[in-house]
């Protein structure tokens, strides 16, 4: 028996577009007719148009979810005590009460720091000692150097360290779990939900949180979090590096992953339909700059279906 043909990925879109356009308060009578003539005028219409409601359906509980950690995120922040300069939080006030929340896109980190990046822009930065900072997407830090003590605050992202030596002068860099501790070393330091994460490259550093200790040699990596620390192991000084230099390595990575790593350069959201394409491994090396380049190698490589259903939402099948 003869299947019936499969939607394309154009109606796929159209069918995508007219569900956006019949949810907007100002559907009409009008909309909604031409949307029924679109519909009887293939039969592949009405099964693409199931297929997209299906979808946003979908779509709409972990949308929710994120929002609503967002927001939790936000209020935690609030009910926190912080010493903001004066004019900048005056500043701020201003700008979010004209123009939005806020909260949205990391605007309180940017706040409570010195240095900070934009989705998908890296900074470079010399602090007051000589030391090098380089910022990676959407990363935030604060500064506060003393007589006896350099220490910095990495507020959110990523970032690689180049410490001036100074014995009498320790640097530090507090995370949320702990400190790295080092007088003069190159290093990286990740923020993830629930880790950071220090690859040293040069000289040592010490890692502390949760009442436990530890140094790192170099070549070495470890993770700090909640309850302690992870064991030292090493690891590919190429991936590590590759964010400055505009890039993103992967070998065998599961789709999932490279998809949670492009994220943090493109605003939007990719979503991956099942679990078996979500762990298919990929091998190779993308550019950070174009979401869209890096979805047009994997759609050749790995044979997928892309598709784009606006408001910065893309669907890999």
């Amino acid at each position: 028996m003869t299947q019936p043909p499969r939607p394309t990925d154009d109606i796929h879109e159209q069918a995508s577009l007219w569900h956006i356009r019949l949810r907007e308060p100002g559907a009409d009578e009008r909309l909604r007719e031409a949307h029924r003539q679109w519909l009887a005028a293939d039969p592949r219409h009405a099964q693409a148009f199931a297929e997209a409601v299906e979808l946003w359906g979908k779509l709409a509980e972990p949308v929710a979810r994120v929002r609503a950690e967002e927001q939790a995120q936000w209020r935690a922040r609030q009910r926190r005590p912080r010493l903001f300069r004066p004019l900048a939080a005056a500043a701020c006030l201003v700008l979010a009460l004209g123009g939005g929340l806020l909260w949205q896109g990391g605007g309180l980190d940017d706040l409570r720091s010195d240095y900070h990046t934009a989705v998908g822009q890296r900074q470079s930065v010399i602090l007051a000692d000589g030391s090098r900072v380089e910022l990676n997407t959407h990363s935030a830090l604060a500064v506060s150097f003393s007589e006896g003590r350099r220490q910095v605050r990495l507020l959110r992202g990523e970032a690689w360290f180049e410490v001036q030596k100074d014995a009498s002068r320790p640097f530090v860099v507090a995370v949320p779990q702990g400190t790295v501790t080092v007088t003069g070393t190159r290093f990286n330091v990740r923020l993830d939900a629930t880790q950071t994460t220090v690859s040293l490259a040069e000289g040592r550093v010490e890692l502390d949180t949760a009442g436990q200790h530890a140094e790192l040699l170099p070549d070495q990596q470890s993770c700090l979090h909640a309850s302690g620390l992870c064991s030292a192991t090493g690891f590919d000084r190429q991936a590590t590096d590759a964010w400055r230099q505009g890039q993103m390595v992967f070998y065998r990575t599961p789709l999932k992953q490279v998809i949670a790593e492009l994220s943090r350069y493109h605003h939007g959201q990719v979503f991956i339909h099942g679990e078996a394409l979500a762990n298919l491994p990929v091998s190779g090396v993308f550019a950070t700059a174009s979401e869209d380049a890096v979805l047009q190698a994997l759609q050749e490589t790995l044979k997928i279906k892309v598709t784009r259903l606006g408001l910065g939402i893309v669907v890999l099948r």
